[in-house]
């Protein structure tokens, strides 16, 4: 089981998703945009934790995922989404405590990028991504 959060934990959602039958159309629809995601030290983890991904734009695979040593170093990667929140924001949408959307519009995850888009992609692809994330055996 992959402890979160870590490079092998992303690594085990990834592979789920590309697992996924449905997955293709979902990465065409995705674009290749690139991620950032800031997970901001909280009780248990004593830094921040800085991950890049960059998709391919049209197989369901990744064309890079690198942990950055902290959020200036992932700012340089220049990613079209960065997400920010804290550890226990994160635990709770992976436990399926909370919904992404709500967390968004409560402020509790931090994004830059375009929101539009990432409303009306969230919406019609939310299910897949917490059933994806139901299925990697998480350790805190």
């Amino acid at each position: 089981m992959p402890k979160f959060p870590s490079l092998e934990w992303c690594e085990s959602l990834v592979a789920v998703l590309t697992d996924e039958p449905s997955v293709g159309a979902v990465v065409r629809e995705w674009g290749g945009r690139s991620i950032g995601v800031v997970i901001g030290r909280d009780a248990g983890l004593e830094r921040d934790f800085c991950v890049f991904a960059r998709p391919h734009a049209a197989e369901p695979r990744l064309l890079e995922l690198t942990l950055c040593e902290d959020e200036d170093d992932l700012e340089l990667e220049s990613p079209d989404y960065l997400f920010r929140a804290p550890l226990g924001t994160i635990r709770q949408l992976i436990s399926g405590k909370v919904e992404p959307l709500e967390i968004l519009r409560r402020g509790q995850v931090k994004v830059e990028g375009d929101l539009e888009f990432l409303i009306t992609f969230g919406t019609r692809h939310q299910k897949l991504g917490q059933a994806a994330v139901a299925r990697v055996d998480t350790v805190y």
